[in-house]
């Protein structure tokens, strides 16, 4: 049996449901808060996920971060070296999708001297309702983006 760990850095604007998400993630959809209340530092929570068809898990080490300018400043020392980066906006905020390209230079910036690929995944889930309730937001299909240095080149679409 091997036991991995993991720095998950959940990354993105105020109110967009970094918490949410967290708190999902760790009890297994059994806990949605109704009301949540401004992340004003960083709040940890460790996850142990098992690998399927294996005896091997993941221990993850969520790192829910406050999406306030102010409040990133004094939380940046302790997202350590993260492994994984999940950058988190809101399907109804264009801005805060917008914004993701700002949290990923961030997060560059606070790990200088360490790996960090020019070509990531993304995909984009939720409902056709919030969809149609914003007529000049349309989400692009998921695909692989790049980062400045490579602009000019198309983007590869994935699906």
């Amino acid at each position: 049996m091997v036991k991995l760990r993991a720095r998950c850095l959940l990354a993105g604007d105020a109110a967009v449901g970094k918490s949410s998400l967290s708190h999902i993630f760790y009890s297994d959809g059994s806990l949605f808060q109704k009301n949540y209340s401004m992340t004003t530092g960083v709040e940890l929570l460790v996850k142990s996920v098992s690998i399927p068809e294996t005896n091997d898990t993941v221990e993850l080490y969520i790192l829910d971060t406050p999406g306030k300018d102010t409040l990133v400043d004094g939380c940046e020392k302790m997202w350590g070296e993260p492994s994984l980066l999940c950058l988190v906006f809101d399907l109804t905020n264009e801005q805060s999708f917008v914004n993701c390209g700002g949290w990923m230079e961030r997060v560059r910036a606070h790990c200088q001297g360490l790996h960090v690929p020019d070509n990531f995944n993304f995909d984009i889930s939720g409902s056709l309702v919030l969809f149609k309730s914003l007529p000049s937001f349309t989400p692009p299909p998921r695909r692989t983006c790049r980062n400045e240095e490579n602009a000019g080149a198309e983007d590869d679409v994935v699906a």
